[in-house]
């Protein structure tokens, strides 16, 4: 019983310092043009905002683009022979300057930063290649992730992603908003064990009409907020690859659920000191 309230009383605490530096912080927040406000706005109401690599602009997608081509190519599963042993491949990229350069373009930093409300940390890429699954595992069941308070994932579609390649799936924030609904839904997730909720369950619960389907053609840019919104990459009959670029404040609630983005158990692509150059190899380091 003491253990019990003694973290409560802790919990109360952390609470209350989290929201006094929210407090504290809002006049240092980086000013945003009335677009990029926009996106800040959705997330706020929704968790998450759609777009695109054409439409964000940034001056280094070029170079995002021409990277993500030659990584793609060596993941291939002749050229990686442990794709065909997992349905799902994660690769880190965090090391690679053409990737790092767009996850830290100054607007995007500065949209999450004023979406998390705090000073902010970049904590890693990974590029995600799925392959057709007939069951629902790991991040394709419905879940929140929990790193922190507010946790901001942007993700690219490296291919066109229609219903078969098993879309980015999530529920609005502002329909989940009724406390008990949210509480309802952590709960169920809890009972599992924090994996997760399969479709027909979470259907008793949200009705499907009531599900988003980010369904959209490459370079499509999905920004969401993975802590406040229930999600899950929904069942694919298509390979699926795209980009995970994950920020959250600088100390996280959860700092040891972070180090997941950049595990050393992840292979990583390694670009030849050329990589700049259309002609730069690349190779697979584990």
């Amino acid at each position: 019983m003491l253990k019990e309230i003694g973290y409560k009383v802790w919990q109360l605490k952390t609470e209350f310092v989290y929201r006094l530096a929210l407090k504290k912080y809002a006049k240092s927040l980086p000013a945003l043009s009335p677009a990029d406000r926009q996106i800040v706005d959705r997330l706020q109401q929704e968790g998450v905002y759609v777009t695109s690599l054409e439409k964000l602009g940034f001056a280094s997608t070029p170079q995002l683009l021409d990277a993500c081509s030659k990584v793609l190519s060596c993941t291939e599963p002749e050229c990686d022979r442990s794709v065909a042993k997992s349905p799902l491949q994660i690769y880190a990229l965090s090391e690679l300057t053409d990737f790092s350069l767009w996850g830290n373009d100054k607007r995007l930093l500065d949209i999450v930063q004023n979406y998390i409300g705090l000073p902010i940390k970049f904590q890693g890429i990974q590029l995600r290649r799925e392959s057709s699954h007939p069951d629902q595992f790991g991040a394709m069941l419905w879940h929140k992730d929990g790193d922190d308070r507010r946790s901001i994932k942007v993700i690219i579609y490296l291919s066109d992603v229609d219903r078969e390649h098993g879309p980015f799936e999530y529920i609005p924030k502002s329909l989940t908003a009724v406390g008990w609904l949210r509480f309802w839904i952590d709960y169920q997730i809890f009972r599992t064990g924090f994996s997760g909720l399969k479709n027909d369950k979470m259907e008793q619960l949200v009705p499907r009409s009531a599900w988003k389907s980010c369904v959209g053609a490459a370079g499509t840019v999905i920004f969401v907020d993975t802590h406040s919104v229930f999600h899950h990459g929904s069942l694919r009959t298509a390979e699926r690859s795209a980009l995970f670029f994950v920020y959250t404040a600088r100390h996280p609630k959860r700092p040891d659920l972070c180090r997941r983005y950049s595990h050393p158990s992840h292979p990583r692509p390694n670009l030849s000191p050329n990589a700049q150059t259309s002609e730069a190899a690349v190779s697979l380091e584990v």
